[in-house]
């Protein structure tokens, strides 16, 4: 009986090793059909941070829903100052921030973010750029280059002409005036029709 209870130990210590030396499954490389968001908010609010309110950060939220309607599931990264975060959050409280120093501090966050356009190719059928920085330009133009539709929502007046270049589509959209009814769209420029996704609430 002793033996018998070894010989079982000896055989599930081999099934655990062999089980440790499988290699792990590889993910899949399909290209899921949900979009990435990268909102500089701090380029949209069309004001200087230091006198931007919780109010106009809300207005650019609000706005920014409307016009690009996110599904839920998709993926919304955030980037600011880090003396904003909390006015970011509380604007986009479902996104990944990505937070830094200084006037370009959050800017430098989203453009690290979307530099690997391998991998973004991997798990997004989209990239929407919510900002009109004129950085975006060469990022942009590499992930469309590569097949990835790129979507731009910016202030029509602080739209950079190389980015509005460089994109598949353009959403243009007035400047936040305070007192003033938000984010009027003035011009919408797209090349296709991509269907309107359902609003996440």
């Amino acid at each position: 009986m002793y033996k018998h209870s070894k010989s079982r130990r000896k055989a599930a210590a081999k099934s655990r090793r062999g089980r440790r030396l499988r290699p792990p499954s590889l993910p899949s490389l399909e290209p899921r059909r949900r979009r990435i968001h990268v909102i500089d908010i701090e380029n949209l609010l069309g004001l200087q941070p230091r006198v931007a309110s919780r109010f106009h950060y809300l207005l650019v939220a609000k706005g920014y829903r409307a016009l690009v309607r996110p599904k839920q599931g998709e993926h919304i990264y955030v980037g600011c100052n880090h003396a904003n975060a909390f006015l970011a959050r509380d604007a986009f409280p479902k996104a990944s921030l990505r937070l830094g120093h200084g006037p370009d501090g959050g800017e430098r966050g989203l453009l690290e973010l979307l530099s690997d356009v391998d991998f973004i190719g991997s798990r997004y059928a989209e990239v929407v750029i919510a900002s009109g920085d004129h950085a975006f330009a060469p990022l942009a133009e590499r992930l469309v280059e590569a097949g990835i539709p790129v979507t731009v929502v910016s202030r029509r007046n602080a739209l950079s002409a190389d980015l509005r270049r460089v994109a598949s589509s353009v959403i243009a959209v007035e400047e936040i005036v305070p007192g003033a009814i938000p984010w009027r769209m003035s011009a919408r420029e797209t090349l296709g029709s991509p269907q309107r996704p359902q609003e996440v609430i």
